[in-house]
């Protein structure tokens, strides 16, 4: 059976909300703000007609939430990086500060880019994400969000200083 490896992640604190790739937390990208929010939960059960004109309830609870998030950002490029961060592939982790029990896990289904509807200049931007919420992931840590070579270089003065303080690439990647 293979080991269980816990470790604790320190993210840069902020009061704005922040999209993070799951996993990977130097693909993170705080944002202006919230600028909408959409949820539904669909229920699991279904009505089956078992006979002309008897249906049947097959009761089951409610699944995670889908819906729509925008995020407000300032610039046309940052829109785009975000965009580029979900592109792979990956889950998202939705942190904000506002709303108590909003942060969410997601997958995103569809990305799309607006000019914000605010009248400012230069033009702002606003990125929706349709999305699937998931479970709370049991995702390995493939980096930390602040460690970096610089770090590395700091903490051990040559290879075979890095080989004695730390036992695998994954340690290194990750960091003290």
């Amino acid at each position: 059976m293979p080991a269980t490896i816990a470790a604790t992640v320190n993210l840069p604190l902020t009061t704005a909300p922040t999209l993070s790739v799951v996993g990977d937390p130097a693909y993170s990208q705080p944002v202006l703000a919230l600028s909408s929010y959409s949820e539904a939960s669909e229920s699991a059960g279904r009505m089956v007609t078992i006979y002309a004109g008897g249906r049947l309830a097959i009761v089951a609870g409610l699944e995670l939430r889908a819906g729509s998030v925008g995020l407000h950002v300032l610039t046309y490029p940052e829109a785009k990086a975000l965009r580029a961060m979900l592109a792979p592939g990956v889950i998202a982790q939705l942190r904000q500060p506002t709303y108590p029990g909003l942060d969410l896990y997601l997958a995103p289904q569809r990305v799309r880019i607006d000019p914000a509807p605010v009248d400012s200049s230069p033009a702002q931007w606003t990125v929706t994400l349709d999305y699937d919420e998931r479970a709370w992931p049991a995702t390995p840590l493939e980096s930390s969000s602040a460690w970096t070579w610089d770090d590395l270089a700091a903490t051990c003065a040559t290879w075979d200083d890095v080989a004695a303080t730390f036992s695998t690439w994954f340690d290194v990647a990750v960091g003290p």
